[in-house]
């Protein structure tokens, strides 16, 4: 299957689903509806919202996911860590470290 026919099985689908959905961080959820606006070719969320439907299926209440970007491990030791890395934009917490 080449780029093409991908982009052709994308632009036909009228129903997205993300299950997991907690362990998507808002990166990769970003990446993923602009892709779909791209082969769906509009230009909002809202228009897309218009066309698809997008559906997110998880439990939301397990445990989010956990950032793992060096910049946690240039931090001294008498620093403590944000509760959301400015890199990644995901959770950080020693407990799930």
């Amino acid at each position: 299957m080449n780029n093409n026919d991908v982009f052709r099985r994308i632009a036909a689908a009228h129903v997205l689903v993300l299950d997991d959905i907690s362990m998507v961080d808002s990166n990769v959820m970003q990446l993923v509806i602009l892709r779909w606006m791209e082969c769906k070719r509009v230009n909002s969320l809202e228009e897309l919202c218009k066309c698809c439907t997008l559906i997110f299926a998880g439990v939301f209440a397990q445990l989010p996911p956990v950032c793992t970007c060096e910049q946690r491990s240039e931090r001294g030791e008498d620093e403590p860590p944000p509760e959301l890395c400015e890199k990644c934009y995901v959770t950080v917490h020693p407990i799930w470290a």
